[in-house]
């Protein structure tokens, strides 16, 4: 719990208000997406549990996206922390490792808590782990969202590192 909660007085106030800036940025970026996603698809979210929903849109995926793209990020910024590599390096790193994360969180989501959306029923899911039954456009996107994000998220941080501050 100790590595949580930031040292003020190694990193300075004004680095860690920074920090959490650029943090509270990434989680508005996700939100963003996770809206701009349900907008696209929502009628392809209807599952055999009852979800809460506000104006048509279910909780359960714009919550899942959300967190989901942030946790992912996060996990990856802080496994990958202090290893320089190219942006093109970091990118397929970064995608495998989402990949990897998304099917194993929709195959869990699937098989052990029987969670299944019913819209998309009828649509075949990916053959290794019978998981993701969507139309193709929609296994398409889930698995460009990741790198999408990744590419906004290093797009924002370069630029505000190296033109402005957010403090």
């Amino acid at each position: 719990m100790e590595m949580l909660i930031p040292d003020l007085k190694v990193i300075g106030p004004s680095k860690w208000l920074k920090e959490y800036n650029f943090w509270a940025l990434y989680l508005g970026l996700s939100l963003a997406m996770s809206f701009l996603w349900m907008g696209i698809a929502k009628n392809f979210y209807k599952y055999n549990h009852n979800f809460m929903s506000i104006l048509g849109i279910s909780l359960f995926p714009l919550l899942g996206w959300t967190i989901g793209l942030f946790i992912v990020y996060a996990m990856f910024r802080f496994i990958y922390s202090g290893k320089e590599r190219g942006y093109l390096v970091q990118l397929l790193l970064f995608s495998i490792f989402y990949w990897l994360l998304l099917i194993a969180a929709e195959t869990i989501g699937y098989h052990f808590f029987d969670i299944k959306n019913l819209a998309a029923a009828s649509y075949s899911g990916i053959p290794i782990c019978d998981c993701l039954h969507t139309p193709a456009w929609m296994k398409v996107a889930y698995f460009s969202m990741g790198p999408l994000f990744f590419f906004m998220c290093f797009f924002i941080n370069s630029y505000y590192s190296k033109t402005r501050s957010l403090v």
